[in-house]
């Protein structure tokens, strides 16, 4: 074929595939106009979600109760914490597993609120959690919610959620089973996960297990104790053990919290308590008050300020006249939360005798059965955060006062701190076993003391009590 033929076929293919000018202007425009709303809409979504869904983490605070606690953050080697420390998300805490009275707390707040922790989760001996995620809004006009997720539970938990927050919160503990509990209200929670199964007491509030497999769920309201078995998916409830104690929270009445003071000068305790100050000769006397505690939590305040240099106290008690009867029950433990900021002495003093904060239990006893013949003594125990110098071990000063059963416990100052005493009926000795219960008293006593009481139970239990199977 011609070159000038090969030339000509060319040119009419060319003519053949160019776009008129108008076709590509507006195809440009188009594929601009596309690109322009993709942007929008995606700045949009971006904005939307910066603005109203975004999250950040909760302030997370590690303190150490009593112990040695193991912290495994992220990509680190495990270490030992026995003081305070901020926490970040993918962490595991172990507590210390030979000390029982060790103890750590979790607090998660949101600084944009104000000082009060949102949630307060108490961990007990020997217990370990993975803290996977603590998440708060990133602005306070956000929709979203706090979500607080802890798993792999195994071990005994005590939880606390404030009441009225400013947004709805999702609390999600996992057992390492895979059951969940769920707690979505203010209140307060014990919850015990373990490979056998989960136990949840609801004190106040309510919350939900949910089974490993998602296929079940149950509500637990306040008052209300349940067991889940994770291989028989069986859940029994059974009652709580009965406070026989009036207002356990220490709350005031109305007219405490309008008028400080009673018509005689004297502060006015929370209601159902008898609360006292002395010796009246030994100045400055303490206070009692409703306050605020370092954490930002409503509380009752214990105090003898500075300038003491010799003996105070500061006790409250309810008394129960002729007795409260507790020879039917199987079980019973003293509960107390607190929050020791302060005290001067060591340890208890010289005689195991002034701890910041102490309680006692006056009872009677029969050692031969016979309730006709009842015998009147004492359970006092005892907690300090301050240790003995050297010099005071040599000189002798006690580790527990002259009717103590037990020795005092030393925790660390400026945290809560849980105590439960065990099952009194185990810890007193059979052949003075209470039958009859006239005191139950709590007290700061020393020189200079500062302490935050948030909850004083006495709390009972009976094997026949009511039972069910789900």
């Amino acid at each position: 074929m011609a070159d000038g033929a090969v030339a000509d076929i060319e040119r009419e293919y060319l003519a053949q595939m160019r776009i008129a000018p108008e076709r590509l202007a507006w195809s440009v425009l188009l594929l601009s106009f596309a690109t322009f709303c993709v942007i929008c809409a995606a700045s949009t979504l971006f904005a939307h979600f910066f603005l109203f869904q975004s999250s950040l983490s909760l302030e997370t605070t590690l303190q150490v109760g009593r112990g040695t606690v193991g912290i495994t953050e992220s990509a680190t080697a495990p270490q030992a914490e026995t003081q305070s420390r901020q926490l970040s998300r993918d962490t595991a805490i172990r507590t210390d597993s030979q000390d029982q009275w060790s103890q750590a707390v979790l607090s998660f707040r949101d600084p944009e609120t104000g000082q009060e922790s949102i949630v307060t989760a108490v961990l007990k001996n020997d217990t370990s959690v993975f803290l996977r995620r603590a998440n708060r809004p990133r602005f306070s006009w956000s929709s979203t919610i706090y979500e607080i997720s802890l798993q792999g539970l195994d071990g005994e938990i005590d939880i606390r959620v404030a009441n009225d927050l400013p947004r709805p919160i999702e609390l999600s503990i996992t057992t390492v089973t895979g059951d969940e509990v769920l707690i979505n209200r203010g209140g307060n929670y014990l919850i015990d996960g373990s490979s056998e199964g989960l136990s949840v007491v609801t004190r106040t509030g309510e919350a939900i297990i949910i089974s490993a497999d998602r296929a079940l769920a149950y509500a637990i309201p306040g008052g209300q104790q349940a067991t889940f078995n994770s291989a028989s998916q069986e859940l029994t409830r059974t009652p709580y053990m009965q406070n026989l104690l009036v207002n356990n929270q220490l709350q005031f009445s109305r007219e405490a919290r309008e008028q400080t003071v009673d018509p005689t000068g004297a502060y006015l305790p929370p209601f159902g308590w008898s609360c006292t100050n002395g010796p009246v000769s030994n100045l400055p006397v303490g206070n009692y008050f409703e306050d605020t505690a370092p954490d930002g939590r409503r509380s009752f305040r214990l105090v003898r300020g500075s300038g003491a240099d010799t003996n105070g106290y500061t006790r409250c008690d309810q008394s129960f006249g002729d007795g409260l009867d507790v020879s039917t029950y199987d079980s019973l433990y003293l509960r107390s939360m607190f929050y020791v900021d302060s005290q001067s002495l060591n340890g208890c003093g010289q005689e195991g005798s002034e701890c910041p904060m102490m309680f006692r239990i006056r009872y009677k006893f029969s050692p031969d059965g016979d309730r006709s013949q009842l015998i009147e003594t004492e359970w006092v125990h005892g907690l300090y955060t301050v240790p003995l110098s050297p010099a005071q071990e040599t000189a002798g000063w006690k580790r527990q006062c002259g009717t103590c059963l037990q020795p005092h416990i030393r925790i660390l100052g400026q945290t809560w701190y849980v105590y439960e005493s065990g099952n009194l009926f185990d810890v007193i000795p059979d052949e003075r076993r209470p039958v009859v219960i006239t005191q139950v008293e709590f007290f700061a006593e020393g020189h200079q003391y500062d302490v935050f009481v948030d909850d004083v139970s006495l709390l009972a239990w009976q094997r026949d009590g009511a039972t069910s199977h789900e």
